[in-house]
């Protein structure tokens, strides 16, 4: 795969594809060791991790892929429960061998790694989690995302997004982050290259209309807590304690708070924070 495109080193950081479920997906890997898996949310790649992967990768084997539907992997345009997904990256993973990983999400990347978590628990040995929530029937976490009932409008997102990918990028972007200069006109350019794909605007907007097959799945999984360490983190300006809160509803050993100074985009305007916290975390 040609890697030109990306606008940091990649030195260490190899490219590969892997058939499963009948699905091509991308994925990237680095390092030796303990096994770490990386999630990214919506309208991000495994580019997300950019900052991140150098530092993890000295110590562990870190794999971030490009979730169904995102990157450089296949758009079906079925498939967008966060359970499907999680099922999506658990094959990944034992077709490559993969049987015992730590796992990190960011945003949706953090849904789909609890959904893992619950289907899969000999898998997973600790989950961390930024920047995201579950939805639950308890929950009363009520956030100003006009994005959220837009992409679950019917048609609408996709009428209006196509063509205007970048323009609704840099946007929607920048009104989430505190450290503007966190994700640069190059790092825009290669998230508005993968999301102007076929079928990656279809692919955001199903991750929000599938929110009600999702609860349920959720309110199901959430009767039998997970029981292995979980670490959960909000942006200060964004969910603050929110994510703490959300993920203590499903798991009996949970600890975090918030990022300081950080807008919803964690890994990329705070990646010395998420370093620090996962090395700390995982290697405990």
């Amino acid at each position: 795969m040609n890697n030109s495109f990306s606008p940091i080193n990649t030195d260490g950081m190899e490219h590969h594809f892997a058939t499963v479920n009948n699905l091509q997906f991308h994925y990237v890997v680095s390092g030796q060791g303990p096994v770490i898996v990386l999630l990214h949310g919506m309208a991000g790649t495994w580019y997300t991790w950019r900052h991140v992967i150098p530092s993890l990768a000295r110590h562990y084997t870190v794999l971030a892929p490009d979730l169904r539907g995102f990157g450089d992997s296949d758009k079906p345009a079925t498939g967008y429960e966060k359970k499907t997904m999680a099922k999506d990256v658990h094959d990944l993973l034992n077709q490559l061998g993969y049987h015992s990983y730590f796992i990190a999400g960011h945003d949706f990347g953090g849904p789909i790694a609890y959904a893992l978590s619950a289907a899969y628990p000999e898998s997973v040995r600790k989950l961390a989690v930024f920047e995201s929530l579950l939805l639950l029937p308890t929950e009363k976490v009520a956030l100003p995302a006009w994005f959220v009932p837009f992409f679950q409008t019917p048609e609408i997102p996709e009428m209006l997004l196509k063509g205007r990918e970048r323009e609704f990028l840099k946007t929607w972007m920048n009104q989430l982050t505190i450290n503007k200069s966190a994700i640069s006109g190059e790092d825009l350019d290669e998230y508005a290259r993968t999301y102007a794909l076929p079928g990656a605007v279809e692919a955001g907007a199903e991750l929000y209309r599938a929110f009600p097959k999702d609860l349920e799945d959720n309110t199901a999984s959430s009767k039998d807590k997970l029981t292995i360490p979980v670490l959960a983190y909000g942006a200060e300006s964004v969910m603050k304690d929110n994510t703490l809160l959300s993920f203590q509803a499903v798991a009996n050993n949970v600890r975090g708070g918030v990022v300081p100074d950080c807008g919803h985009f964690v890994p990329e305007e705070q990646p010395e924070f998420v370093v620090k916290q996962l090395l700390a975390f995982f290697g405990e």
